[in-house]
């Protein structure tokens, strides 16, 4: 037997979120409303991504019960699918009180698809062990460590699902059985471990180069994982050599933003030991101020 979301075999219609006359119905309780409505209509087609981005259930149920009494009723047409609601004007509504139920789907369903993804992405993980890749020398170290957490709460949310007598974890056209998760979720803690020890033999190969130098403990971390970009000196000329860099007190790093702003991150030594402070700039000319 398969453990399907409780109530959620229904809600398979979009709806929009009714536009009903103001009335007596305060700008807040509108807003509101809007909002709720839109969310109910992103859990009635199991629109994970909307939801986990937009749906925010429980600061708006925090946000209704401090506006208004347990049984003050909310409207919207996607409400129709909520269990106890109440046709109203073309419309539907529920109580405050009702709103739980709401959100609890809502957690439900994006717990779901987190898991569904994680076990996506576990399939293309297997697929890269078993074809046995060149090693990446982008990779730095820890960068397996995400992987490592994604593991545990793969496998806990696996048998959270079996505890509840899943035998299949299942969310629109996805379904995987239990005992496959289950192996799925140990394929992100063999891609952890094996993207850490790349990480651990790409920091080993550049090192030394450092650490003959003198650097060690966090600066050489830094050196090693930015090697292969520029620092930046005074007046944000490029630092060159090695031996240069070790030598600095002060460091800058030049990053290119999306918005073509230009921040300039400052590292700042002391011993091996390193602040950071980022500031950002409008134009690349103005940028140049931030090396000094």
């Amino acid at each position: 037997m398969t453990n399907p979301l409780p109530t959620l075999a229904a809600l398979a219609l979009t709806l929009a979120t009714a536009g009903l006359a103001a009335g007596d119905r305060s700008d807040a309780q509108i807003e509101l409303e809007d909002h709720l409505g839109s969310s109910m209509d992103q859990l009635n087609s199991l629109d994970v991504i909307s939801l986990r981005e937009y749906s925010d259930c429980r600061a708006s149920m925090a946000k209704a019960k401090k506006l208004f009494k347990p049984t003050d009723t909310l409207r919207a047409l996607a409400f129709q699918q909520h269990p106890k609601a109440v046709a109203a004007g073309g419309s539907f509504t529920i109580t405050v009180a009702d709103l739980p139920w709401m959100c609890d789907q809502i957690d439900r369903v994006i717990a779901r698809g987190t898991l569904i993804e994680q076990l996506e992405l576990a399939k293309a993980y297997q697929r890269r062990l078993a074809a046995d890749e060149a090693p990446d020398a982008t990779v730095h170290l820890g960068d397996g460590d995400p992987d490592l957490a994604a593991a545990k709460a793969c496998a806990a949310a696996v048998a959270g699902e079996a505890a509840a007598g899943a035998t299949a974890i299942e969310l629109k056209r996805a379904s995987f059985a239990v005992a496959d998760a289950t192996a799925l979720c140990d394929v992100l803690r063999q891609w952890g471990e094996h993207q850490n020890a790349v990480g651990q033999v790409n920091f080993d190969r550049i090192a030394p180069t450092y650490r003959a130098l003198g650097v060690g403990g966090d600066r050489l971390e830094l050196f090693v994982e930015n090697d292969g970009l520029y620092f930046r000196g005074k007046r944000c000329e490029k630092i060159e050599e090695p031996r240069a860099l070790a030598k600095a007190k002060k460091v800058h790093l030049w990053l290119e933003n999306a918005d073509d702003t230009h921040t300039i991150r400052t590292y700042t030594f002391t011993g091996d030991r390193y602040k950071v402070k980022d500031k950002t700039y409008r134009t690349e000319a103005a940028a140049y101020a931030g090396c000094k």
